[in-house]
Parts: structure tokens; C-alpha cells; sequence
């Protein structure tokens, strides 16, 4: 009865948290958009996704506590790659908009950084999944990791259009975020794929953690957005000592 309680309450959390976070960070986002007037659209297309997310995380937790289903696909991954389209948004028209601070250096970073991380990607996690039965499940799990090191890549980029430490803070918690979330997306792909994820809890927790610290640390990113626009403004309204 113990280890039963015990493992109901491991799933009800592993369902809830992802919710609690989500709502963290979309709040977060909800509040740097009110704030910052000249990127507004760039947040709100930010929050736009995390809201598809959030959403995404509230309808599986639904699936899987009240309904005792695991499907995959299911609606929840129609809201969850839906929420990449306005991220991507957000991230390709802050790009244009800062597109002048792109030299030819920071271009080739930016191709090599991305490399980098879809070789990483490719041959450490995805390569073993393509040699047996590629169905929708495995598709989408495999869908989820690419996307993911996409936006990432994108928020590299951006750090590389942005000068001053307090512009670069906010978009250095954003791509740390979706870095963690490719990496926990992949290995979620790999374990299913392996049909190893719920033999230990070491490989929840290898999903999980990061996971939901990635949704913490998009929520800190927005946050610190919030408090350089307030500051920035402050500084501008405090007057200016005679000499």
C-alpha cells in the first residue's frame, strides 16, 4: 500500500509541477510584456508559447491522473508544438530587428555553436532511435529535442546581437532554459524509446529536474527583463544633479 501511495504521488507530482512552473514563467512573461513597450510583441509571442505549453502541461496532467491514458500523439502534443510557433516567432523578429549587430563573426559562431549542439544531439541520443520501427510516437519525441535546440540556437544568436550586461541577462536565462529543455526532451525520447524511463527513478529525475528547471529559469529570464526596464526607467526619471 506504501509503495503503491508512494508511486501514485510520484506521478501526481511529475503531472502538477510542470503546471506550477508553467504558470511561473507565464506570468513572468506576462509582466516583462506590460513593461518593455519597444519589444512588446517579442514578449507576448514568448508568453503566446508559454501559455501553449502550460496548457499542454495542464491537459496531459488531465490524460494521465483522471483518464489513466498515456497516448501518444494526443491533443497535449498538438498544443505543445503548436507553443513552438510563436516562440519562434518571437525569437526570429527580435533577430530582425537587431539584425545589424550580426557581423560575420558572430554569424559563424552562431552556425558553429548550432552545430555543435544538433551533432551532439544526433549522434548521442537520436541516431539509435532511427535504426528500429519509426512510428508517430517515436516521431514526436524525436520532433520535440530538434525544435527545442532550434530556439536555443535562435537565443545564442541573440545574445550575440545584444551589448551591456543587464540587455543580455534576460535572453542568457532564456536559451540556458531551452538548451535544458532539448536536453531533457531528448532524454525523455531516448529512455521511452528504450522503454526505460519508469524502471528507476534515476531516469525520471534525469528528465524531470531539468525539465521543470527550465521553465524556472525562462520565468528568472523574464524577471530580470522586468527589473533592467524598471531600473533603465527609473534612471531616466531621477533628475539630474546640478554642477
Amino acid at each position: 500500500l506504501y509503495r503503491s501511495l508512494s508511486q501514485r504521488g510520484a506521478e501526481i507530482w511529475q503531472a502538477v509541477s510542470p503546471i506550477l512552473v508553467g504558470l511561473f514563467a507565464l506570468r513572468m512573461a506576462y509582466y516583462v510584456q506590460k513593461q518593455d513597450k519597444q519589444e512588446q510583441l517579442v514578449w507576448r509571442l514568448l508568453g503566446a508559447g508559454l501559455g501553449l505549453w502550460t496548457l499542454a502541461e495542464v491537459l496531459w496532467a488531465f490524460l494521465t491522473l483522471v483518464l489513466n491514458s498515456e497516448a501518444s500523439p494526443s491533443l497535449a502534443d498538438v498544443l505543445w508544438v503548436a507553443g513552438y510557433l510563436p516562440l519562434g516567432a518571437a525569437i526570429l523578429i527580435h533577430l530582425a530587428w537587431w539584425r545589424k549587430q550580426l557581423n560575420g563573426l558572430r554569424i559563424l559562431l552562431a552556425f558553429a555553436v548550432g552545430g555543435f549542439f544538433f551533432l551532439a544531439l544526433f549522434y548521442g541520443v537520436l541516431q539509435p532511435m532511427f535504426l528500429g520501427d519509426v512510428n508517430w510516437e517515436t516521431t514526436l519525441n524525436v520532433l520535440y529535442p530538434i525544435l527545442d535546440v532550434t530556439l536555443a540556437i535562435g537565443a545564442f544568436t541573440i545574445l550575440l546581437t545584444l551589448d551591456g550586461r543587464k540587455w543580455w541577462q534576460p535572453w542568457l536565462f532564456i536559451a540556458i532554459a531551452l538548451i535544458m529543455w532539448a536536453y531533457a526532451d531528448a532524454v525523455f525520447a531516448f529512455l521511452i524509446w528504450a522503454d526505460a524511463y519508469k524502471a528507476s527513478n534515476v531516469g525520471i529525475l534525469m528528465v524531470e529536474l531539468p525539465y521543470n528547471a527550465a521553465y524556472i529559469l525562462f520565468g528568472i529570464g523574464c524577471a530580470l527583463a522586468v527589473f533592467h526596464k524598471e531600473e533603465s526607467e527609473a534612471r531616466e526619471m531621477s533628475p539630474v544633479p546640478a554642477s
